[in-house]
């Protein structure tokens, strides 16, 4: 079974017309750009299946953001098959979460800003597109795969001052870095996943258009690996997952979290480029499938549930389960300790966004993540759920 991997990436840095999501106004404007932000898509075909994964930097999609009738995470993989044929289930949009980006949770009404929505409509055909390109440059790769360890970039925003040591022991943090590294045949070419949880708030609510820390990490592999075309970043359960220093609006951060997450990648690179290093089966497949998840109980509610979709896309011995909202890291490391599979990414932010995702306790426990309003939709049940729904469908690709 030969794999073929493609991997582009496309500059998707929005005008500065378009708001991010502030404080106090709600929708704020940006005075200018501080780095670009990019969507990069990794298409993969072991001659059965096909899939594609797009990376974007930005704080989420909601599915909602277009307007009553259209969804924006079915139109951007209806584009995607109409151009190049991938199934609809075999694409995953994913976000690294970086909040100085456009608000396109939904949060607040996007469309009422100006040209939001011819921008938008311009989003959707660059996110097709990247997939496209992708598509029609394949080659022959091989896949392997490795994970390391960060204790200092981040740290459990509910956890008070417990030491980091403590919260990684009570499964309060996620330091696990996990690296897919596709290289081509003849060594002259090669593509990367990074999957790492923490929330990319460093510089939230400040005027200049950022990717944060994942922009950083991801320029620096892409410039220090000899021949890498790509590096990918995904989001892990990050819902109450901050940066060491919280968001500080300090670019000296961003970068140093970026070069730190960015080192330990690097180091095991180093190490999966030694011609001795295992290489996996290329077995492709992938599983998604859309839940009712049940809505907090507030006066306001006008309905009883809202959709949610689990997907997961197995890529040789990895296991990468999504879903659509800012998981807690608990959920997470539930997923990882309940699949099957010999190694599983957790994504969050996913083909759509349904708020913040607590695990049971969590709202009596209170907090902004469990405070009404529009951030979290869902009830606690809900995060478990997701949970159980991602370990199934695993299961159902390995067995």
């Amino acid at each position: 079974m030969e794999l073929k991997v493609g991997s582009v990436k496309v500059n998707i840095t929005p005008p500065l017309s378009i708001p991010y999501l502030g404080f106090e106004p709600r929708q704020g404007r940006f005075k200018g750009v501080h780095d670009p932000l990019f969507a990069r898509a990794l298409v993969l075909d072991d001659g059965e299946t096909r899939l594609a994964i797009i990376s974007t930097d930005s704080i989420g999609y909601g599915n909602e953001i277009l307007g009553e009738g259209r969804n924006f995470t079915a139109l951007v993989r209806g584009n995607i098959n109409h151009r190049t044929g991938i199934k609809p289930s075999n694409i995953m949009l994913a976000a690294t979460h970086a909040h100085s980006t456009p608000e396109t949770l939904g949060i607040t009404r996007l469309l009422d800003a100006p040209g939001a929505l011819p921008w938008l409509e311009v989003l959707i055909d660059q996110l097709a597109s990247v997939v496209e390109m992708a598509s029609n440059n394949m080659v022959p790769a091989r896949l392997k795969l490795a994970k390391g360890v960060v204790e200092t970039i981040s740290r459990n925003r509910r956890a008070g001052n417990m030491p980091i040591k403590d919260q990684i022991e009570k499964g309060l943090i996620d330091p696990q870095v996990g690296v897919l590294f596709l290289e081509r045949l003849d060594n002259e070419e090669s593509f990367v996943i990074v999957n790492f949880a923490c929330h990319p708030v460093t510089v939230q609510v400040q005027p200049f258009v950022s990717a944060d820390y994942p922009g950083v990490m991801t320029d620096l592999i892409e410039r220090s690996v000899i021949g890498c075309r790509n590096c990918l970043f995904l989001q892990g359960a990050a819902g109450n997952i901050n940066p060491m220093r919280g968001d500080t609006r300090d670019f000296a951060d961003v970068y140093s979290y970026g070069m730190i997450l960015a080192g330990e990648v690097l180091k095991i690179i180093g190490s999966l480029r030694a011609p001795d290093a295992p290489v996996m089966d290329p077995k492709l497949a992938s599983k998604s499938q859309i839940i009712d998840l049940p809505i907090r109980d507030t006066e306001s509610a006008k309905t009883d549930s809202i959709p949610g979709e689990v997907q997961v896309m197995r890529i040789g011995d990895l296991a990468i389960a999504s879903t659509p909202g800012e998981m807690f890291v608990q959920l997470g490391l539930e997923i990882k300790d309940r699949s099957i599979a010999p190694n599983t990414f957790v994504v969050e932010l996913a083909n759509g966004w349904v708020g913040y995702l607590l695990e049971p306790g969590g709202f009596k426990a209170g907090g902004y993540e469990a405070s009404p309003g529009p951030w979290t939709k869902v009830s606690e049940e809900a995060g478990q759920m997701l949970v159980d729904k991602s370990a199934e469908l695993i299961k159902d690709l390995w067995e």
